[in-house]
C-alpha cells in the first residue's frame, strides 16, 4: 500500500484518517502530523509463487569427439 499523502509505501500498519471530511489511508508518520485517526489497518502480505524450473537442454547437439574413417577408391 503507498500512504495517500506522501506516496510512500507503507510497511506494516497503515492508518485510516479523516482529514476535511475526506476519508484517506495513509502511513504512520502522516496519520500523527494530519487528520482525525479512525481505526489502523494492517497491510495484507501478496504469497510469492513459487518458481518451478524446467529441465535444462544439453547445449551440444553433436558429438563431443568426430571420428572419421579414411576409405581408398
Amino acid at each position: 500500500m503507498k500512504c495517500e499523502i506522501c506516496g510512500a509505501d507503507i510497511a506494516g500498519k497503515g492508518y485510516r484518517v479523516y482529514i476535511d471530511r475526506a476519508e484517506l489511508i495513509v502511513c504512520e508518520k502522516c496519520a500523527k502530523k494530519y487528520g482525525t485517526p479512525i481505526e489502523i489497518i494492517q497491510s495484507k502480505t501478496v504469497p510469492r509463487k513459487s518458481r518451478s524450473t524446467a529441465p535444462r537442454r544439453s547445449r551440444s547437439y553433436y558429438p563431443k569427439e568426430l571420428r572419421y574413417t579414411v576409405v581408398e577408391n
